[in-house]
């Protein structure tokens, strides 16, 4: 697995032709680390059920005060109610 860091390398050299080392493969999984970072910060809606507020993305129960913070403490996701 690619650490966050080399995937910002990757994609901040601005082209899909992996380096001397890398291979197409290194490329499309730095594209899906960011895109998957990417989603996190599109707001997801929590339902309340059973006390808690069970993220949208990772499925934890979250509280009123993760869900006033617009974030899952577990994951991170955006979330709103």
């Amino acid at each position: 697995m690619m650490d966050i860091e080399k995937a910002i390398e990757i994609i901040s050299r601005k082209t899909t032709i992996p380096n001397e080392g890398e291979s197409f493969s290194d490329i499309e999984e730095a594209y899906k680390i960011a895109t998957a970072s990417m989603q996190k910060d599109v707001y997801k809606t929590c339902e309340y059920g059973n006390g808690f507020y069970p993220c949208p993305n990772c499925g934890e129960s979250t509280t009123e005060d993760c869900v006033n913070a617009g974030r899952c403490s577990s994951c991170g996701q955006a979330i709103i109610h």
